[in-house]
This record gives structure tokens, sequence and C-alpha cells, in this order.
């Protein structure tokens, strides 16, 4: 046992590592793109191949120091190990590797680590390391960016859907389906509700019910209230502790995307593990 939870936190740490070039560079990837996109529907098609000249390639350049971009060192491709060694530094230039690298590789080999232990070394646990991944990077990019994108929501909502016709995460696959469904109206008509009563647009964003939606395929709709109830409550106390430390001036904006990822990892090995018992 003590031998599969070093192997799981080493695989999980090296899948964290590579999710943090994922984190850094698509979202940059995705800006000029729509800023290529933008120009071509004014008609300024010169510009926009400009821009598209200019959109880094992954994984390209993602595999340089994001400071002097020499090439990479062990603390970019393992923070952790990097941290050891180089005492949290880029070695090429002496730049301090940010906290959100340790914090990715980290969280990505404790959920692996977790996830074999609910599961077992099964086929039952690679659609879920894969979940894993795919809600880390939703995560950090929503907590950098605001922003969850649809190439990554899209492909986890129906490979929810696409695991659950054999391993059966959910009760069954309608459960998923409607899941799914539920999940996103959910969302969409506390977002709606919220902005008619606040006469505003702020709130919840499109990206949070598309996220639901997906969280929604993986857990079937039986686990969808336990689901939202967590990530309300724990986006609550995460206000109420900021303002307690002084640290809401009043224009505190909160990205609900890894609150509702902390309510649907909660959901995936709860609802498992209380299956099993």
């Amino acid at each position: 046992m003590i031998s599969t939870t070093l192997l799981f936190l080493v695989l999980g740490m090296v899948a964290g590592g590579a999710l943090n070039f994922v984190i850094d560079r698509y979202p940059q990837y995705l800006d000029r793109a729509w800023t290529a996109e933008a120009l071509e529907q004014i008609g300024d098609q010169e510009q926009a191949n400009r821009v598209r000249a200019l959109r880094p390639q992954l994984p390209g350049r993602s595999t340089r120091c994001p400071q002097c971009h020499d090439a990479a060192t062990v603390a970019l491709y393992a923070p952790i190990l990097g941290c050891i060694v180089h005492r949290g530094r880029f070695d090429c230039c002496g730049y301090r590797v940010p906290k959100r690298y340790f914090h990715v590789e980290a969280l990505t080999g404790g959920l692996w680590v977790l996830s074999v232990h609910v599961f077992g070394a099964g086929l039952d646990l690679l659609p879920i390391l894969i979940l894993v991944c795919g809600l880390v990077t939703l995560a950090f990019i929503d907590l950098e960016h605001y922003f969850l994108p649809d190439w990554i929501v899209g492909p986890l909502l129906f490979g929810g859907m696409l695991v659950n016709t054999h391993f059966a995460f959910a009760p069954a696959l309608d459960s998923a389906v409607f899941g799914a469904v539920a999940g996103y109206l959910a969302l969409w008509v506390i977002r709606a509700g919220y902005q008619v009563l606040a006469r505003e647009q702020d709130g919840l964003g499109l990206g949070d019910c598309k996220l639901m939606a997906a969280i929604g395929a993986w857990v079937g709709v039986e686990l969808l209230i336990q689901t939202i109830s967590i990530a309300a409550i724990s986006s609550l106390v995460f206000y109420l502790v900021q303002t307690g430390a002084g640290r809401n001036d009043g224009a505190l904006r909160i990205a609900f995307g890894p609150w509702l990822i902390l309510g649907g990892l909660c959901s995936v090995y709860w609802g498992s593990v209380f299956s099993v018992l």
C-alpha cells in the first residue's frame, strides 16, 4: 500500500507539473485567438495575421522559464523538487517559482493518492484521474482569470456521460443525463434571479452553469443538491474569513468555479464511499 501511495503521489505531481504549463499558456492562447477573430470580424485581416503569428504554441514555449525564457529547469518541471534543489528559484536567473506551481503539483498529487485509495487501482480509476486533472486546471484558471474554458468543460461534460455508460459513478446513465441538465438549469435560474433582483449583470457566469452541468454528468442528479450546498457554504465561509481579516474592501471578487469543483470532488469521493458502505 505504501508503494502504491508513493507511486501515485509521484505520478500525480508529474501530472501537476504538466497542468501548470496549460494553466500558464492556455489563457494566453485563447486571448490572442479571440483578439484575432475580433479583428477578422471588423475586416482588419493584416492585424489579425500579426496577432495569430504571436500566439504562443502549446506546448512549445511553455517549457521555458517565464521570466528570462531560458530552457526549462527542474524547478519548472517539478517545482517541489526544484524547491529542494534550488531553494524555490529557477537556476537560470534566480526568479522565484510562483506559489501556484507548488499548489497545483501538491494538490494533483494528493488527489491522485486519494483517488487510488477510494477507487482502487482498477479500470474505475483512470477516468477519475482524468477528471481530477481537468478540474484542477479549471480551478486555477478561474482563480487567475475568472473564466472557465469551454474546451475543457465540454469534454468533461460528455466524458461524464460516457463513463457512466459503463463505470457508473452515477447510479445510472439517465441519472448522469438528468444531472447535467438539472445542474445547468439550477445555476442558470440562480444567475437569472440574481440579475433580476440586483438589476446588474455581475454574479454567476454561464461558465459556472456549464461547469455544474459537467459535474452533474459525473455525480448524477442525486448528488446535485449536496454539491451546490458544499460550494455555496464553502464560498460563503471564504468570504466571511476574507472580510474578517480585513481583505474585503467592498470589491472582493470570488471565482465560484473552484468552490463548485470542491463540491463536485466531495460528491465524487463521498458518494462512491457511501455506496460501497
